[in-house]
């Protein structure tokens, strides 16, 4: 979801409700530069400098609310 033309809110959760585990996710930024994604609940950060790949870390049973705060504005 886009809060602002420069944010981005993205939600990622343990999809594995029979069999939860911590999980990876793989964030691939293909239209967009991201500046900082951060965890809005724990304040974690983490590394953008390949946005082909990032790699997110879902904890077992759990879910997490990032905000993408982008290089410049969305759709301009």
């Amino acid at each position: 979801a886009q809060t602002d033309p420069m944010h981005l809110r993205l939600t990622l959760i343990d999809g594995g409700y029979i069999n939860p585990s911590t999980r990876a996710a793989v964030v691939r930024c293909r239209t967009v530069k991201p500046k900082r994604i951060t965890d809005l609940l724990s304040g974690e950060t983490f590394d953008v400098s390949d946005p082909s790949s990032i790699r997110i870390t879902v904890p077992c049973g759990l879910f997490r609310f990032l905000d993408v705060e982008l290089t410049e504005p969305f759709g301009g």
